[in-house]
């Protein structure tokens, strides 16, 4: 697993799974201050884009889901970071869906993240969001039935 993004804050008990286990009754996403905007410029203190990473390393596809889902609304019409974090939302899916046996529909879901990423290939910078977008397709390209660690670029 990943070194912890924000080590301070506690990950959940349990991975909710639908269809296995119980729903949360709690929101977890109440541990860490919810975001006023999201922009490039500011990915590196955003606590909930940052908690999206720890959460998907650690097997909380759910979580993940929707940490980046919040994130994802305050910049989903800023490209190119909408389309990115769009993207990431899908291949928590599809992570999600491969622990509910259900391998088609997460293949979809990959598919459906890198279809995201297509014109994103022609933005000259090489890391969008701390992720190389190059080194993020080729692992969409050639993901399997495992989780892929997501290397964090902090330069």
């Amino acid at each position: 697993m990943a070194d912890r993004l924000c080590p301070q804050i506690t990950l959940p008990a349990v991975a909710y799974v639908p269809g296995q286990n119980t729903h949360p009754k709690h929101l977890f996403k109440d541990l860490w201050p919810s975001l006023d905007h999201f922009a490039e410029d500011n990915w590196k203190s955003a606590t909930p884009y940052l908690m999206g990473f720890d959460l998907y390393h650690a097997g909380f596809y759910w979580e993940a889901h929707e940490t980046w889902e919040e994130v994802w609304h305050l910049c989903k019409k800023q490209s190119p970071a909408g389309p990115l974090v769009q993207s990431l939302i899908f291949l928590t899916a599809s992570r999600l869906k491969l622990r509910m046996d259900q391998s088609e529909q997460s293949q979809r879901m990959v598919k459906r993240a890198l279809e995201l990423l297509t014109d994103l290939k022609e933005v000259d910078s090489a890391v969008i969001l701390g992720i190389s977008l190059a080194n993020y397709i080729d692992l969409l390209e050639n993901i399997k039935t495992q989780s892929p660690t997501l290397t964090i670029h902090w330069g």
